[in-house]
Parts: C-alpha cells; sequence; structure tokens
C-alpha cells in the first residue's frame, strides 16, 4: 500500500525526518523556493505532479505530495516513551484523521 503526505507544511515536516519520504511530486508552479531548497537538500528522487496526482480530485495538496515509507516512519513504543519528557504534566494524545482545518 503507497501512502501519500500532501501540502507544504507536512511534506516540510516530513523532510525533518531521514529516510521517511521515498519521493517528492511537485507541479510546476509551485512557488515555495525555501520547500523546493529543502527537497533538493533531502536528496529524494523528484517527479512532476499532474492535476491532482494519486490522490483525487478533491484533495488541496497546495502543489505538492510526497511517498512515505511507512516502515521507516515506525518506531518501537518503548523508544518513542523514552524521547517524552519525564515530567508530572507529560501527557501523550493519540488522534487519528485530523485534517488542516486552514485547507
Amino acid at each position: 500500500m503507497k501512502l501519500f503526505i500532501y501540502g507544504k507544511n507536512v511534506v516540510r515536516e516530513g523532510l525533518k525526518h531521514p529516510t521517511a519520504i521515498t519521493k517528492v511530486f511537485f507541479n510546476s508552479t509551485l512557488s515555495d523556493h525555501p520547500l523546493r531548497a529543502s527537497i533538493k537538500e533531502y536528496g529524494a528522487p523528484t517527479g512532476l505532479l499532474k492535476g491532482s496526482g494519486p490522490l483525487g480530485k478533491d484533495v488541496a495538496h497546495q502543489g505538492v505530495v510526497a511517498s512515505v515509507s511507512s516502515v521507516a516512519m515506525m518506531v518501537p513504543f518503548k523508544d518513542f516513551i523514552a524521547t517524552l519528557p519525564g515530567k508530572n504534566d507529560t501527557a501523550l494524545v493519540l488522534l487519528d484523521e485530523l485534517q488542516d482545518p486552514h485547507n
């Protein structure tokens, strides 16, 4: 199963995680030069995004879509918990199927 992330901010965040992004697609009108520079620096293969690309016509992708490796994004739960600050007010909230309200 192929997984995709889309939108400028989401892809920008994805670029912070080595090996998570396997390919980035962007349309020819993407004018976000810092994002284009980050994509180039990351070194992932790129492709031209035509229309809505692999997502369907009702998706507001902002001109950029990235395919991601779900395996590369997974971290064992114990390792994840170890990264949280060990304070009494630390909370962990799990959310599913959220959408960016600004799109």
